[in-house]
């Protein structure tokens, strides 16, 4: 180095609008602390962390390129780098810790060391309820009796064995009571099991038997 000279300042990390993101290009951009900015797009959002800030996430948790988006990652930003934002409250930080407790319980449990229980997380009640049910015929679409081939006071369900995960070639059709509908629903997983005596209704040519009248 010439005497007399310094190093040149390397520049600010900074988001600006018009920045891409993994959601489009952003249309406002908001410095949250240091090395962390909140975006925002016409579709999504979330934080982009710069190089120093993303090192500091737990491998598990860590994103690659630092961005997390606004609907659940937030809370991995939160959880361990809000205490860099001024606005941030133990009110606050207790939602990201519940978030990511409840999303991500594998990685919870590796990071912190402590045993999530079913009743903090909904991944663990949905895996709970996934095996529950492994093997049986779950609805992936339901129709109402304004469908033909569904009589008054039915609903006419598509199904799959192990539901919207299963095999296509395992689909079937049936109508079920509206009581049996509603006492079949599993909540965990958006979806209804199909009884073993429920009616059987065959498909039209290969085709879904319900529809428009």
């Amino acid at each position: 180095m010439i005497p007399g000279t310094y190093p040149a300042r390397k520049p600010e990390f900074t988001v600006a609008v018009g920045s891409r993101t993994p959601w489009g290009r952003a249309d406002s951009a908001r410095r949250k602390g240091p090395g962390i900015f909140e975006v925002s797009t016409p579709s999504h959002g979330g934080y982009k962390l710069d190089v120093t800030r993303n090192a500091k996430i737990p491998r598990a948790l860590r994103r690659k390129g630092g961005w997390y988006e606004e609907d659940i990652d937030w809370a991995i930003v939160v959880l361990f780098l809000g205490h860099t934002f001024d606005f941030c409250t133990p009110d606050a930080f207790e939602d990201a810790r519940s978030c990511v407790r409840g999303s991500f319980p594998d990685e919870y449990e590796a990071i912190f060391g402590v045993k999530v229980t079913p009743e903090q997380s909904h991944v663990l009640r949905q895996r709970a309820a996934k095996a529950a049910v492994k093997g049986k015929l779950q609805s992936v679409a339901c129709w109402g009796d304004w469908s033909r081939n569904v009589p008054p006071g039915f609903v006419g369900v598509c199904a799959r064995i192990d539901g919207r995960d299963g095999p296509a070639e395992t689909e079937a059709y049936f109508v079920l009571s509206e009581a049996e509908y509603e006492a079949s629903h599993i909540p965990e997983l958006h979806s209804h099991l199909v009884p073993e005596n429920a009616q059987r209704v065959a498909s039209v040519d290969g085709e879904c038997p319900f529809g428009p009248k």
